[in-house]
């Protein structure tokens, strides 16, 4: 069974890969029979729904419109996957609304578990303290990830924002500087001595570090609706709209017309001058960051290749 997935329907990955997976489909039982093998996840009335219906799909599974792509994990969009996988979707849920219960206008912000990182995150970022540094047991490895993005593209705009850190190889606490704040989500019965002598050598250099740790990974449920909470109240106290995504469609737009200019003519993107490159890496000033985008294949050794350059 293969799951197609995407909000606005016109999204070029999982289009794309429908197309070559649906071909292979076809050869393999015919194309009567394969539109039974996909089911489609989207808003009503996409691309991707009408396409669904006409194919044959299984089933279309329409998610409400007016809930933002990284604000739906626990929608369709992240629940239909779970459930296909064999997670207990009723316990995920209930794990989320019992921090949506704690999450309620009544409760006091130290006893809010959304509301108390939301601000907390916006007041650091507000004193310097910008680079959101997220440190996980191996199992939880992922939902950094996904707080990546989350983050990411609710709060930067506006020359604003957090930058969200993951899967950084820890080194010793006085390497960093005064612009982390360091979350350490822990999973228990998962003892790490690395993770825990880091975070006490960190707080023993005057970091701040919050802790979480999950009674078992049900608790994502709960993990989940917090730190969409705590993006909304950040963005809030941050001054910046954390539901839109100014930045995210102009870079889309900008990749769209220069993939027609290549097709037009021919021509591949100008690759930037060393001495460019160079000039750019002498401008960096403590507190800048740099981001590389690399857009090759993910291996086991291109990804030490980028560890190595993070410190």
């Amino acid at each position: 069974l293969f799951i197609v997935s995407s909000k606005s329907g016109s999204t070029i990955e999982p289009n794309v890969l429908y197309r070559y997976f649906r071909g292979l489909v076809d050869t393999a039982v015919g194309t009567e029979e394969s539109g039974s093998r996909f089911v489609a996840i989207t808003d009503a009335g996409t691309s991707l729904d009408v396409m669904g219906t006409d194919q044959g799909f299984r089933e279309v599974f329409r998610n409400p419109e007016d809930l933002g792509g990284r604000y739906s994990v626990l929608s369709y969009f992240g629940l239909i996957p779970a459930a296909i996988s064999g997670i207990d979707t009723s316990e995920l849920s209930a794990s989320a609304r019992a921090i949506e219960e704690a999450c309620e206008p009544h409760i006091a912000t130290g006893n809010n578990p959304g509301v108390w990182l939301g601000a907390t995150l916006a007041s650091l970022a507000g004193s310097g303290r910008d680079k959101l540094t997220l440190v996980t047991s191996p199992p939880l490895a992922g939902f950094g990830l996904w707080v990546e993005q989350l983050i990411a593209e609710s709060l930067g705009k506006d020359a604003r924002g957090i930058v969200p850190i993951t899967g950084e190889p820890l080194v010793e606490a006085n390497a960093y500087g005064d612009d982390r704040l360091f979350v350490f989500l822990k999973l228990a019965g998962d003892e790490s001595r690395e993770l825990d002598t880091a975070q006490s050598n960190l707080e023993a250099a005057g970091h701040p570090v919050v802790v979480y740790t999950l009674d078992d990974l049900y608790a994502l449920g709960g993990e989940f609706y917090r730190w969409e909470f705590a993006a909304a109240i950040a963005g809030r106290v941050m001054g910046v709209q954390p539901f839109n995504q100014p930045n995210v469609q102009q870079a889309k737009d900008l990749t769209d017309a220069e993939l027609a200019r290549f097709l037009e003519s021919g021509d591949s993107p100008n690759n930037m001058a060393f001495d460019s490159l160079a000039k750019l890496l002498n401008s960096a000033k403590p507190g800048d960051y740099l981001a590389i985008l690399a857009y090759i294949e993910e291996t086991d050794e291109s990804n030490r290749m980028f560890e190595s350059l993070r410190h």
